[in-house]
């Protein structure tokens, strides 16, 4: 939910879009830290669904924006690949 605000302020500050995504990694081990020193269920849902949340989010938009100008001409492909889901059958 919160990609749509990523990538407004990645586009409105494109300085940002080469230290969004070790930001959102630091936030995202931060808030795994956090979680693991979590008393109640409000520490973790604070921890994990929040902070977890807006750093990966972070640390996600970058890829998403820098694929236009990586894969000019084959951004099909690329999304393909970043989009890939193995299927392994169940035995």
């Amino acid at each position: 939910m919160l990609m749509p605000i990523a990538f407004i302020m990645l586009q409105a500050l494109p300085r940002l879009k080469l230290w969004a995504a070790p930001i959102g990694f630091i936030i995202m081990c931060l808030a795994l830290a956090m979680s693991s020193f979590a008393s109640n269920t409000t520490h973790l849902i604070v921890s994990q669904g929040v902070a977890y949340g807006i750093g990966a989010s972070l640390a996600y938009a970058p890829t998403i924006v820098f694929m236009d100008d990586w894969f000019v001409r084959r951004k099909g492909l690329a999304f393909g690949v970043m989009w890939v889901r193995i299927e392994t059958p169940y035995t």
